[in-house]
């Protein structure tokens, strides 16, 4: 179904350039649809509630640059691994649907 009341802001680069980039989207242990911006300049981080007609709320910022086809994966319960521009590796922890808490790997 639709939810009118969740749309995802920002997530075209440059509508003059027709550029759009997937977003990495991961459901959370609480059910709720967090969304992390795919582009290094547009960080944004979101939560999706999907009651109703939904409603969206930004809960923080990627704090790091990364490309926009960067890959991301869960790899356990609340956990996504992705990495840098700089190929360093970050851990999210999403089960806090306020707010994402990032670790960043050192080799």
């Amino acid at each position: 179904r639709v939810l009118t009341n969740a749309e995802v802001p920002n997530i075209a680069q440059n509508p003059f350039e027709r550029q759009w980039w997937y977003p990495h989207a991961y459901v959370n242990s609480n059910g709720d649809i967090i969304v992390i911006s795919p582009k290094g300049k547009n960080s944004d981080i979101y939560r999706i509630k999907y009651e109703g007609n939904g409603s969206i709320s930004q809960i923080g910022k990627r704090p790091f640059i990364a490309h926009p086809r960067t890959p991301s994966i869960m790899f356990r319960t609340d956990k996504v691994a992705t990495l840098d521009d700089n190929g360093n590796l970050w851990i999210a922890d999403i089960s806090d649907s306020s707010s994402v808490g990032w670790k960043n790997i050192k080799n």
